[in-house]
């Protein structure tokens, strides 16, 4: 494909700009692009992973505090004094507005003390729970060994 060309999606093609890659003394070509690699599956890994109690509160903290944010009126005043709340067009518009006026009124720490409640009953997520095609999980040997073998409950496989 020429530089700059159209793809067949429509997408536009450019080509990346060229990397300065320094090797460290003694390491080969091959041994940086593994760490690259590693790397790499790192962080996937982490990204695939539930989010720790601790992440789960702190992630749950700066939504209500957005949204906190987000809901707060401004007081205005006309010629004679008199007060006046001056809310965001189309405030209440669905359940994360009613929330951001909660947030804004009693505090987002009010809240959070409540989801944290809630978050507490929960079970600590596990790492590996979620699905990764790219990750093999391996049966027990004693309960495939005793599923595996032909009988009238589980038949031949």
């Amino acid at each position: 494909m020429a530089h700059g060309a159209e793809a067949a999606s429509g997408s536009r093609l450019e080509p990346a700009p060229a990397i300065d890659i320094k090797l460290k003394p003694g390491e080969t070509l091959k041994a940086a692009i593994e760490a690259v690699r590693e790397k790499i599956a790192d962080v996937q890994l982490r990204e695939l992973a539930p989010l720790r109690k601790q992440s789960q509160l702190q992630a749950v903290s700066e939504y209500l505090t957005r949204l906190a944010l987000r809901a707060r009126p401004k007081i205005g005043f006309d010629a004679r004094g008199n007060a006046r709340v001056m809310w965001a067009e189309d405030m209440v518009a669905g359940k994360d507005d009613v929330l951001g006026l909660l947030a804004f009124a009693l505090g987002p720490e009010q809240l959070l003390a409540a989801f944290s409640r809630d978050l507490e009953l929960e079970p600590e997520p596990c790492a590996y729970r979620k699905s990764n095609p790219d990750i093999f999980v391996m049966q027990c040997a004693e309960d495939w060994a005793a599923k595996n073998t032909p009988c009238p409950f589980y038949g031949a496989r």
